[in-house]
């Protein structure tokens, strides 16, 4: 339920941080952490983000060419509504230079070295009790439910220190694809299913990859490389090396050869 994020903790600190943290914040000299520096955010969720008024942009990136500077996390000044200009981002989604083009991860992602471990945020239980509702594999009310998981998401990254206020105003602007709530059980099922991935950017992210192959949503961009040859992302991870080596058999019905 709302409120009923399902984390974990072991006692993180500074001196051994969360692994989020631990990837990407400020190590306990003062120095980023090496990945802080190669991955960068991707185009298709900012100009989600941007199109949809959505402050939570602000939280999933920081300011483009910023880094963090503070073993606490406090490294950037967030000013709502935020100035989109500030955002960039390339469809890699990746730089490799501090330095370089585009915006890097945002403090509602790296909060503080101490900061626990998401096992699965309030926003994404909500969001699947409401696809239940719609397509009737239980009862409620799924426009409340796609509500309640759009504010879990908003307090999770804490936006503007008042985050139930702030997701009232975001699901309740007038006609705006997948934010506003829609008609009809295809959209009401895009939407639940759009604003998932929008919530657990960064956070869950095989969760989307997950919804899309089962349904379709929410309809992601193909590569843009020359090289692909394809009209859909891939269906599948890659076997690792160990799989043929320990499980020939069903390596092998899976296609390997």
């Amino acid at each position: 339920g709302l409120g009923q994020n399902a984390l974990v903790n072991p006692g993180y600190s500074s001196a051994k941080p969360s692994p989020m943290y631990g990837q990407f914040g400020v190590a306990p000299n003062g120095g980023i952490n090496g990945s802080f520096n190669y991955l960068r955010s991707g185009n298709q969720a900012m100009v989600f983000y941007k199109t949809t008024n959505d402050p939570r942009l602000a939280y999933f990136y920081g300011v483009n060419g910023t880094q963090p500077n503070d073993v606490n996390g406090d490294y950037y000044a967030i000013t709502l509504p935020p100035n989109y200009n500030d955002y960039n981002a390339d469809y890699l989604g990746i730089q490799v230079t501090a330095t370089a083009a585009g915006s890097g991860i945002g403090p509602g992602l790296i909060q503080n070295p101490s900061q626990s471990a998401v096992m699965m945020l309030a926003s994404e239980s909500l969001f699947n009790q409401a696809e239940a509702v719609v397509r009737g594999y239980t009862t409620g009310n799924a426009q409340q439910l796609y509500q309640q998981a759009i504010t879990a998401s908003f307090e999770y990254l804490n936006v503007g220190n008042d985050p139930d206020t702030y997701a009232q105003a975001y699901y309740n602007q007038t006609n705006v694809t997948n934010v506003s709530w829609p008609a009809g059980t295809a959209a009401q099922i895009q939407a639940i299913l759009t604003q998932k991935w929008a919530a657990l950017n960064g956070i869950s992210n095989a969760e989307a990859w997950n919804d899309w192959r089962r349904t379709g949503y929410p309809v992601p961009k193909v590569s843009l490389s020359p090289s692909n040859t394809q009209s859909h992302p891939p269906y599948r991870y890659y076997y690792p090396v160990e799989e043929p080596n320990s499980n020939p058999v069903a390596w092998k019905a899976a296609g390997g050869d």
